[in-house]
């Protein structure tokens, strides 16, 4: 994986996973990369977008048993020069579920993903908390990488080759999770402040004796509730495009999270449409005339739109409420009005008049 440091909310996993982004890819491609229900990372040829930008994926898991389609946020782009690969771009991406589904079902999608990872010795990169028992159990311990059958310590102290150690992993604080493990220090290579420790997990501490296959759900549910955490930092700007992201899936997301701000649209004749958000739900809207004149009229006009922009800035909105509606409950009746309008024109007979 070439891939520069980045701040993570949870443990990734590296692995394989099948991603098609809308409007770039015609099929989903087999990419090599890292997951967790926060978020993802891989890699690509194609120009996406700038950071801040909204992007629709559809990601399957690499036996296809597991399919999602959610909205995600790039956090990050690196361009990366490879004289084997060539040029690529690296995506750090940070998951936006629109829906209360959408997140049960990235939860589904890392669990399967890291429980096929772990049996087939996938090593998941995140700093967990660590403690020890014995003479070590007060210095500095933090676990690096973490597989079914190793793990990699950093320490201040120096660990002897054939020493056996005991361990507690703590995952996540709000899950509680913990996984008491036994295992053998095999390799002891100095590190840029103390030591980078190699050690082989000989078996849970608590119970011991169990098979390999039975330690897997323990090892899932530590990882899966490290990194269970769908609680987005509030954006400050976000963008894309309409032929990507549609009006009512990007509405939805505001409900979802109760984002308050401006959230503007654009299409290819320079028309406007400024939509106020107050906590999700839809306050006011401004734009041209000549779509309509009250924000209802300009809401409908802009939910046709499939070329264009959106721009969203994070802000207190104090404007008078002149919609009264949830974002959802609005979202419903355009559709239904625009359903209803296409059936009575449907229903005129050629020609235009009955008589």
């Amino acid at each position: 994986m070439r891939q520069t440091g980045e701040p993570r909310r949870g443990a990734r996993i590296a692995a394989s996973f099948w991603v098609g982004i809308e409007g770039i890819d015609s099929q989903p491609s087999l990419r090599q990369g890292n997951l967790s229900a926060s978020g993802m990372y891989f890699e690509t040829v194609s120009e996406v977008g700038p950071s801040g930008s909204v992007q629709f994926l559809h990601l399957e898991s690499e036996d296809r048993r597991v399919i999602v389609q959610v909205l995600a946020r790039i956090i990050r782009v690196t361009n990366i020069d490879d004289l084997v690969h060539g040029r690529s771009i690296g995506l750090a991406l940070e998951f936006m579920p629109a829906t209360q589904e959408g997140r049960k079902s990235l939860e589904r999608l890392v669990r399967h993903v890291v429980e096929c990872g772990l049996r087939q010795e996938g090593v998941v990169d995140h700093a967990f908390d660590v403690q020890l028992s014995g003479e070590h159990q007060t210095d500095r311990t933090t676990l690096q990488h973490l597989s079914v059958q190793k793990l990699v310590l950093e320490t201040d102290w120096r660990a002897q080759v054939g020493d056996q150690l005991q361990f507690q992993i703590s995952g996540s604080a709000s899950r509680g999770g913990t996984l008491p493990l036994d295992g053998l220090v095999t390799a002891v290579n100095p590190a840029e402040e103390g030591y980078r420790v190699e050690v082989r997990v000989t078996g849970l501490s608590q119970p011991r004796g169990e098979a390999q296959p039975q330690n897997l759900s323990v090892f899932t549910e530590l990882i899966a509730h490290s990194s269970d955490d769908f609680e987005l930092p509030a954006p400050e700007h976000l963008s894309g495009v309409l032929s990507r992201i549609k009006p009512p899936t990007l509405l939805g997301l505001m409900e979802l999270e109760r984002f308050s701000g401006e959230l503007r649209f654009s299409n290819e004749q320079r028309q406007e449409v400024c939509l106020y958000v107050r906590d999700g739900r839809p306050v006011d809207a401004l734009g041209d005339p000549k779509l309509g004149s009250s924000p209802r009229e300009l809401i409908a006009a802009m939910m046709s739109w499939t070329e264009g922009q959106f721009n969203f800035s994070l802000e207190s909105v104090e404007r008078e409420d002149r919609l009264g509606t949830s974002m959802t409950s609005l979202v419903l009746d355009l559709a239904r009005e625009e359903d209803e309008a296409s059936q009575e024109i449907d229903m005129r007979p050629e020609g235009g008049d009955f008589f």
